[in-house]
């Protein structure tokens, strides 16, 4: 079922993501720090080390809780990570774009509920943490990551 999750979760970002991208360059336009579209959204396993196409989002399951049983629907939460990952020279730069990019995909997360196709549907999400990471560093380029952990509960309706 978890599937079913990351699939919506996907969609939903890819759906979302400029106009979300947008409000934060509005929110802080008063600096030159803008946010690109990302070159690509991932489901599953990879280093974020080893993206060649930046900035990205990568979907990751990390745990579903047992199926509870309720008047014909059954419902799980899974654990998903949503890594974003940037790269640039300038420090500052990234880590501003990091922290907004993140943002954006925390409110996102959050407006997911509803989402899916039937007879799949997420009925709620929530956001449970933020981390922020140097995943790389050499003397030309900085490569830096952010990974939200959030929780959804799947709702499956029985045929």
């Amino acid at each position: 079922m978890i599937e079913h999750v990351l699939d919506a979760v996907k969609a939903y970002l890819t759906a979302g993501i400029t106009a979300e991208l947008a409000a934060q360059n509005t929110a802080h336009g008063a600096d030159s720090v803008t946010l690109a579209d990302p070159a690509a959204i991932y489901i599953h396993e990879k280093r974020v080390e080893g993206i060649q196409a930046y900035p990205a989002i990568i979907l990751v399951p990390r745990h579903t809780e047992n199926a509870q049983y309720q008047q014909g629907q059954k419902d799980a939460q899974h654990e998903v990570a949503v890594y974003v990952a940037l790269v640039g020279q300038v420090e500052e730069t990234v880590a501003k774009q990091l922290y907004r990019y993140a943002r954006a995909v925390e409110v996102l997360i959050e407006k997911t509920r509803g989402q899916g196709t039937a007879p799949y549907t997420i009925t709620a999400s929530e956001v449970t943490g933020i981390d922020y990471f140097v995943a790389e560093a050499d003397a030309e380029w900085l490569r830096k990551a952010a990974v939200i952990e959030a929780r959804l509960t799947e709702r499956v309706a029985s045929a």
